[in-house]
């Protein structure tokens, strides 16, 4: 059956620590189509609390689900079903597209957006303005099937500056580093620390913004497809963090930056890898 996922990602982080992250996705399966929207929120810990009693709340929306669209300086999304609607205003121009996997005519494309934006999302209840990022991810080729064993994803901004990185391990190893939108060649990206020539960022996170299966977390906001998915593919276990962290670059004069990332990394069965 031919397959078509474009998948954006979109996020805010206030400057009191709270954080939300929408998804828009337009699926393709043989004769099945459906545009999804997920949304998921993680309000500011009061001073007292502990790691486990952080709050992470995610409402879906299948129908009335909307893709985000562009305006003059950015971009813009919003979903009534959702009861939500935000801008992402970008300061500069999206980087190139990147195919980061090719398996005949099939491929996975990505693309940076915005590194950087201002953003603001306006929720039931809440307004979150701060620092954002978008990125579009298009993929023909299944993704189970893609020869991963471990893939981490992360992104750090402030205003002004930003890291982005991807990390692919199994058959098709990979390593993306981009600083302020450009490639640097990577050092080390694990969990706790981004390094690559030039500066590093370490990784020290403040709340869990999931700790999940892929079937009942990032997937479970697309029933219809995930229906359709091997089992082994929906045992893949994901894990997303957000923390305040110290960006150091010795490439520039400026003092070290401080500001908020997101990063989580997604463990695949063994099948999967081999």
């Amino acid at each position: 059956m031919a397959f078509r996922l474009v998948k954006w990602y979109l996020d805010v982080v206030g400057a009191d620590g709270d954080c939300a992250i929408v998804y828009a996705a337009d699926i393709g399966l043989g004769g099945m189509h459906l545009v999804a929207n997920a949304i998921l929120e993680s309000p500011a810990l009061d001073a007292s609390a502990g790691p486990s009693e952080a709050r992470t709340t995610e409402r879906t929306a299948l129908i009335g689900a909307r893709m985000p669209e562009p305006t003059a300086d950015g971009w813009t999304w919003a979903c009534e079903r959702l009861g939500s609607h935000g801008r992402w205003r970008r300061p500069h121009a999206a980087g190139p597209e990147q195919v980061l996997y090719a398996e005949g005519t099939k491929a996975v494309r990505w693309e940076c957006i915005a590194p950087t934006a201002h953003a603001t999302l306006v929720t039931p209840g809440r307004m979150i303005e701060g620092p954002g990022y978008l990125e579009r991810l298009e993929l023909t080729l299944e993704p189970w099937r893609l020869p991963l064993s471990t893939l981490r994803w992360g992104r750090f901004t402030t205003f002004a500056r930003s890291v982005v990185w991807i990390q692919w391990r199994g058959r098709h190893p990979l390593d993306l580093v981009l600083v302020d939108g450009i490639a640097h060649r990577s050092h080390l990206i694990d969990d706790t620390a981004v390094v690559w020539e030039g500066g590093r960022i370490e990784l020290t996170p403040t709340r869990t913004l999931r700790d999940a299966p892929l079937g009942s977390g990032a997937l479970s906001w697309l029933p219809t497809l995930a229906d359709l998915l091997p089992i082994r593919f929906l045992r893949a276990h994901e894990t997303k963090w957000l923390g305040r962290v110290r960006l150091e670059d010795a490439s520039s004069d400026a003092a070290p930056v401080e500001g908020v990332a997101i990063w989580e990394r997604v463990d695949f069965p063994p099948e999967l890898s081999s």
